[in-house]
């Protein structure tokens, strides 16, 4: 798939160990255009105090719950209809939210009787509200419920959706090798970056003496995956603009990489 083959409005995935620069990239669009933040953590949010909002302060929506999932989408997609810019931040702790009260919901009952409960009311919530589908043969279980969401999420028509999620470094049991993945339970941690029509590596590296923060759409070298959208590209204090104009394709001759991107990118510095 290429990026001009995407019909849906872009989506960029950003992924990146703590401190590396996400709640930041997520701002940085935030000062272009009216903007929703989806969070299980506003702490995480303190990179953002102080900053200048030309385009309006960010609309906030909490997730301290899993109770009623219908809720939290309804108000995502209410502020579709005046908002042009969604950010989820960050995926991960979004999910650790949904294991909270799966597990809560099945203290003191087996687990089949938990599913029939979620699937009921689920489906009871389907109906009313128009018969939105989001799996609700299996809502109950973490990995679909989480999957689901998302799905429904992406199809709103936001100018731009940025998710950004924590990765963490394993060993692997066998090899000894060292691999890098998304903070993420389940199948969707595999699956995540088909949905996304740029997927970003935020890092700090030392260039010239001095630490620089940077993204890269290029693929991480530890981070076993298959494709990445778009050309590969190194940015060092990448803008928002920037980074837009590589998804729609539209850059410019001026914003071609400068010769220490590209030693970034190479990994020569």
């Amino acid at each position: 798939m290429k990026l001009s083959e995407i019909s849906r409005p872009p989506a960029i995935l950003a992924i990146s160990e703590s401190g590396k620069g996400k709640t930041r990239l997520v701002g940085s669009f935030a000062q272009l255009m009216p903007t929703v933040i989806l969070t299980a953590d506003r702490t995480g949010l303190d990179t953002l105090e102080g900053w200048s909002w030309p385009a309006g302060e960010p609309e906030y929506i909490l997730v301290d719950d899993w109770k009623d999932p219908w809720t939290v989408y309804d108000k995502v997609a209410e502020l579709a209809k005046t908002k042009k810019y969604l950010a989820i931040d960050d995926l991960g702790k979004i999910q650790k939210v949904i294991e909270r009260e799966l597990r809560g919901h099945a203290r003191g009952k087996d687990e089949e009787r938990m599913r029939a409960d979620v699937r009921e009311k689920t489906i009871r919530q389907s109906m009313l509200e128009g018969g939105r589908r989001l799996a609700i043969n299996q809502w109950g279980e973490l990995d679909i419920a989480l999957n689901s969401f998302l799905d429904e999420v992406l199809k709103l028509p936001f100018a731009l959706t940025v998710v950004t999620v924590l990765e963490e470094t394993r060993t692997h049991p066998r090899t000894d090798d060292i691999h890098v993945y998304p903070n993420l339970v389940g199948g969707i941690r595999d699956d995540l970056n088909a949905r996304f029509s740029l997927v970003l590596n935020l890092f700090n590296t030392e260039l010239k003496e001095k630490m620089v923060w940077a993204a890269s759409c290029r693929p991480h070298p530890r981070l076993p995956n298959k494709t990445r959208y778009g050309e590969p590209r190194t940015w060092i204090d990448p803008t928002a603009p920037r980074i837009m104009r590589h998804v729609l394709r539209k850059e410019v001759t001026a914003d071609k990489e400068t010769d220490d991107e590209k030693a970034v990118g190479s990994g020569s510095v």
